[in-house]
Protein backbone atom coordinates (compact mmCIF):
# COMPACT_ATOMS: atom_id res chain seq x y z
CA UNK A 1 0.00 0.00 0.00
CA UNK A 2 1.44 3.57 -0.66
CA UNK A 3 1.78 5.79 2.04
CA UNK A 4 -0.66 9.14 1.78
CA UNK A 5 1.26 11.98 0.54
CA UNK A 6 1.27 14.93 3.22
CA UNK A 7 1.46 18.14 0.87
CA UNK A 8 2.32 19.09 -2.39
CA UNK A 9 5.94 19.50 -3.03
CA UNK A 10 5.62 23.34 -2.66
CA UNK A 11 4.03 22.86 0.73
CA UNK A 12 6.91 20.81 1.84
CA UNK A 13 9.64 23.21 0.41
CA UNK A 14 7.70 25.98 1.96
CA UNK A 15 8.19 23.98 5.69
CA UNK A 16 11.74 23.45 5.00
CA UNK A 17 12.54 26.96 4.13
CA UNK A 18 10.76 28.44 6.61
CA UNK A 19 13.35 28.43 9.20
CA UNK A 20 16.89 30.35 8.02
CA UNK A 21 19.43 28.04 9.37
CA UNK A 22 17.52 24.95 7.04
CA UNK A 23 17.69 27.84 4.48
CA UNK A 24 21.40 28.29 4.37
CA UNK A 25 22.16 24.74 5.13
CA UNK A 26 19.99 24.06 1.46
CA UNK A 27 21.51 26.69 -0.17
CA UNK A 28 25.57 25.41 1.08
CA UNK A 29 24.84 22.03 -0.18
CA UNK A 30 23.46 23.93 -3.71
CA UNK A 31 26.88 25.65 -4.06
CA UNK A 32 29.72 23.24 -2.81
CA UNK A 33 27.53 20.83 -5.39
CA UNK A 34 27.75 23.44 -7.84
CA UNK A 35 31.20 23.91 -6.87
CA UNK A 36 32.91 20.23 -6.97
CA UNK A 37 31.07 19.51 -10.01
CA UNK A 38 32.63 22.74 -11.45
CA UNK A 39 35.99 21.14 -10.40
CA UNK A 40 35.74 17.68 -11.40
CA UNK A 41 34.50 18.80 -14.55
CA UNK A 42 37.14 21.28 -15.11
CA UNK A 43 40.30 21.18 -13.10
CA UNK A 44 41.92 18.18 -15.67
CA UNK A 45 41.09 20.61 -19.06
CA UNK A 46 43.30 23.22 -16.62
CA UNK A 47 45.60 21.10 -16.09
CA UNK A 48 46.04 20.05 -19.49
CA UNK A 49 45.97 23.63 -21.05
CA UNK A 50 49.09 23.98 -18.23
CA UNK A 51 51.12 21.27 -20.19
CA UNK A 52 50.24 18.43 -18.14
CA UNK A 53 50.58 14.41 -19.65
CA UNK A 54 48.75 13.24 -16.81
CA UNK A 55 51.45 12.98 -14.20
CA UNK A 56 49.68 15.55 -12.12
CA UNK A 57 46.09 14.47 -12.23
CA UNK A 58 46.70 11.11 -10.93
CA UNK A 59 48.95 12.64 -7.94
CA UNK A 60 45.96 14.68 -7.35
CA UNK A 61 43.72 12.24 -7.09
CA UNK A 62 45.48 10.20 -5.01
CA UNK A 63 46.79 13.11 -3.14
CA UNK A 64 42.39 14.11 -2.31
CA UNK A 65 41.93 10.23 -2.12
CA UNK A 66 44.94 9.79 0.95
CA UNK A 67 43.52 13.44 2.50
CA UNK A 68 40.16 12.37 2.60
CA UNK A 69 40.17 9.47 4.51
CA UNK A 70 41.31 11.04 7.96
CA UNK A 71 39.43 14.37 7.24
CA UNK A 72 36.21 11.39 7.33
CA UNK A 73 36.92 9.63 9.86
CA UNK A 74 37.28 12.71 12.32
CA UNK A 75 34.09 14.56 10.60
CA UNK A 76 31.67 13.41 13.52
CA UNK A 77 34.02 14.75 16.10
CA UNK A 78 34.70 18.19 13.76
CA UNK A 79 30.91 18.71 13.80
CA UNK A 80 29.97 17.79 17.33
CA UNK A 81 33.43 19.74 18.21
CA UNK A 82 32.31 23.51 15.92
CA UNK A 83 28.41 22.97 15.03
CA UNK A 84 27.33 21.83 11.60
CA UNK A 85 26.77 25.27 10.57
CA UNK A 86 30.19 26.31 11.02
CA UNK A 87 31.64 23.28 9.50
CA UNK A 88 29.12 24.38 6.10
CA UNK A 89 31.42 27.30 6.59
CA UNK A 90 34.60 25.84 6.72
CA UNK A 91 33.61 23.70 3.61
CA UNK A 92 32.78 26.45 1.58
CA UNK A 93 35.66 28.96 2.67
CA UNK A 94 37.72 25.60 1.70
CA UNK A 95 36.38 25.27 -1.75
CA UNK A 96 36.48 28.92 -1.98
CA UNK A 97 40.60 28.71 -1.42
CA UNK A 98 40.77 26.06 -3.96
CA UNK A 99 38.66 27.91 -7.09
CA UNK A 100 40.96 31.05 -6.36
CA UNK A 101 44.17 29.32 -6.13
CA UNK A 102 42.87 27.27 -9.94
CA UNK A 103 42.53 31.05 -11.14
CA UNK A 104 45.95 31.76 -9.96
CA UNK A 105 48.28 28.79 -11.08
CA UNK A 106 50.43 28.69 -13.74
CA UNK A 107 52.19 25.58 -13.52
CA UNK A 108 50.32 21.98 -13.15
CA UNK A 109 52.38 21.00 -10.05
CA UNK A 110 50.84 23.81 -7.95
CA UNK A 111 47.80 22.48 -7.94
CA UNK A 112 48.81 19.65 -5.63
CA UNK A 113 48.69 23.01 -3.37
CA UNK A 114 45.11 22.94 -2.12
CA UNK A 115 44.08 19.40 -3.32
CA UNK A 116 44.26 18.39 0.05
CA UNK A 117 41.60 20.66 0.60
CA UNK A 118 39.12 18.72 -0.76
CA UNK A 119 37.86 16.09 1.96
CA UNK A 120 37.45 19.38 3.76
Amino acid sequence: MVPKRSGSPLAVAGIMFRDRVTFFFFLSILVIGQLTGAIFSFLFFLLQDLGDTGVVMGASLLLTCVTEVPVLAYADNVVRRIGLMNSMVLALVCLAVRMGVYTIITDPWQVLYVEWLHGI
